[in-house]
């Protein structure tokens, strides 16, 4: 987890203690949706909305 740029040893070792066990998700996606870096859109109707980014996730993280 070091080896990639911009975490290091405090920030990797959060990311691993709050993970938990990371065999749980089925898929990176579902992973993603843990962390709230997954995309969501706002749509209504026929209006589309605009991208942005899940409110909803891991304080933590």
């Amino acid at each position: 987890m070091r080896s990639i740029p911009g975490i290091g040893s405090v920030l990797g070792l959060t990311i691993l203690t709050e993970t938990g066990d990371v065999r749980r998700f089925k898929h990176h996606r579902q992973y993603l949706k843990y962390c709230g870096v997954n995309l969501c859109s706002y749509q209504s109707g026929n209006t589309k909305g605009q991208y942005s980014i899940s409110k909803r996730r891991n304080a933590r993280l």
